[in-house]
C-alpha cells in the first residue's frame, strides 16, 4: 500500500464517519417517532366495527380480499382478478463482470492487484451500456432500438405497461392506496398459449418474432407479473367513508396503515409493528456503527503504514491502532445515540453518553499511556 493510497483512504474514512454519524442520528429520530405513533395507535384503537365507528377513528377489519379484473388485450392475455398487473419487457444484452486478485510481490511485500473481466448474455429490463466494457466484441444495441425492432416485427408496440385496481376490498371494505400498496406478493402469469402477433410463447415468456431460445443479443421478450388478492387479509387504519385509509398520528408526518396476510388481530398487528421497528432500528444502528469502524480504520491507515516499516513493532502498533479505532468508533456511536435521545429520553441518554465517553477515552488513553510510560533507552 502506497502513502498516497493511504492518505486517500483516510479522506474516504472521514466521509464514512460523517455518513455513519448522519445515519445514526436520523435513525434514532425515526425510531422514536414510529414507536410513539404505534403506542398512540394502541390507545386510540376502536373496538367497534367500521359501521359503528366515527369518521377518522382507528379501526380494524379482517376478511376475504377482492379486486378488479385486469387484462392486457393487446397481447391476448387471459383476464385476471388482481391488485396489479405488469407487462415486463426485457432485452438480451451482454453484461460485464470483474474479479480482482491481490498478491504480495517483491522483497518489500508490495501488493499487486490484477483484474479479470468476464462476459455473459443476460435478459435485462434496462439498458446495459457496453461503451465502457474493457474488451471489444461485446457490443450491445441501444435498448430503444431493440424494442423498435421487436415492435416492427410484431406489428404492435412492444413496451412495458402497468395496470392497478382501485377497487380492492377486505370483507367488502374499500382499501385506500396506503393499504393497497402493501399487497405485493406477485406471481408470473402465463402468456397466451398460442402466442400473439407472430411472437412465440415459451414457458412464462413471449418472445419477439425470430427470437425464441436460443436468443441472440438484441432480442426482446415479454412476461407478465400480477398480484393476486390473497384469500384473507387484515388491516388497521382510519375510517374514511366506507373505506379504510392511513391514520395520522400526532407525530408530524407519521401515519399508521397496517396490512397483514391472513386473519390477525389489531393488537397483534400493532405489537408486530413495534417489534419490526425495534429490529430495523438495531440493524441501522449496527450499520452506522460499522461505517464508523471502517472509517476510523481508514483514518488510522497512514499511521499503520508508517509503523509497518518497523519490522517487529509494526504489527504491535497495527493491532493497537485497530483497538483504538474500534473503541473510538464505539464511543462515537454511543455519544451520537445519546445526544439524539436527550430530547426523547433524558435518563437513558445520560447513561449512553457516559458509556460513550468511557469508550472513546479508553481508546485515546490506551495510545497515550504507553507513550508516557515508555522506558528511556540509551544507545550503548
Amino acid at each position: 500500500q502506497t502513502c498516497g493510497g493511504s492518505c486517500v483512504g483516510a479522506v474516504f474514512g472521514v466521509l464514512l464517519c460523517l455518513g455513519g454519524s448522519v445515519l445514526l442520528w436520523y435513525n434514532e429520530g425515526v425510531a422514536v417517532r414510529t414507536a410513539r405513533s404505534l403506542d398512540e395507535a394502541m390507545k386510540h384503537l376502536s373496538s367497534a366495527g367500521l359501521a359503528d365507528s366515527a369518521e377518522g377513528a382507528l379501526v380494524h377489519a379482517s376478511g376475504r380480499v377482492t379486486a378488479q379484473v385486469l387484462r392486457d388485450d393487446q397481447f391476448g392475455l387471459a383476464p385476471l382478478e388482481a391488485v396489479s398487473l405488469e407487462r415486463v419487457v426485457e432485452v438480451r444484452q451482454w453484461k460485464e463482470s470483474s474479479r480482482k486478485h491481490t498478491r504480495t510481490v517483491g522483497p518489500d511485500n508490495l501488493k499487486e492487484t490484477t483484474t479479470t473481466y468476464t462476459y455473459e448474455q443476460v435478459w435485462s429490463t434496462s439498458a446495459i451500456s457496453s461503451s465502457r466494457f474493457h474488451k471489444p466484441g461485446h457490443e450491445n444495441p441501444h435498448f430503444d432500438d431493440a424494442l423498435a425492432a421487436a415492435t416492427s416485427a410484431a406489428g404492435y408496440e412492444v413496451r412495458a405497461a402497468r395496470w392497478a385496481s382501485d377497487n380492492v376490498r377486505v370483507d367488502g371494505i374499500l382499501l385506500h392506496q396506503a393499504l393497497r400498496s402493501q399487497l405485493s406478493r406477485s406471481q408470473l402469469a402465463r402468456p397466451p398459449a398460442g402466442g400473439a402477433h407472430g411472437m412465440r410463447a415459451v414457458g412464462d415468456h413471449l418472445y419477439s418474432p425470430g427470437c425464441a431460445p436460443p436468443s441472440a443479443v438484441g432480442c426482446a421478450r415479454l412476461s407478465w407479473k400480477h398480484v393476486p388478492p390473497p384469500p384473507r387479509a387484515s388491516v388497521v387504519g382510519a375510517r374514511r367513508g366506507d373505506g379504510i385509509a392511513a391514520w395520522p398520528s400526532s407525530q408530524p408526518g407519521y401515519e399508521v396503515a397496517l396490512l397483514a396476510y391472513g386473519a390477525r388481530g389489531a393488537v397483534e398487528m400493532l405489537s408486530d409493528a413495534q417489534s419490526e421497528n425495534t429490529m430495523l432500528t438495531w440493524l441501522k444502528r449496527g450499520g452506522g456503527w460499522l461505517l464508523l469502524v471502517v472509517g476510523w480504520s481508514l483514518i488510522l491507515g497512514p499511521a499503520k503504514l508508517l509503523a509497518s516499516y518497523i519490522p517487529l513493532l509494526g504489527r504491535l502498533v497495527g493491532c493497537a491502532l485497530a483497538v483504538v479505532g474500534l473503541s473510538v468508533a464505539s464511543g462515537q456511536a454511543l455519544v451520537i445515540v445519546a445526544v439524539a435521545w436527550i430530547y426523547y429520553r433524558p435518563l437513558l441518554a445520560a447513561v449512553l453518553l457516559a458509556l460513550g465517553v468511557v469508550c472513546a477515552g479508553a481508546g485515546v488513553f490506551g495510545v497515550a499511556r504507553p507513550r508516557e510510560n515508555a522506558p528511556n533507552l540509551k544507545a550503548p
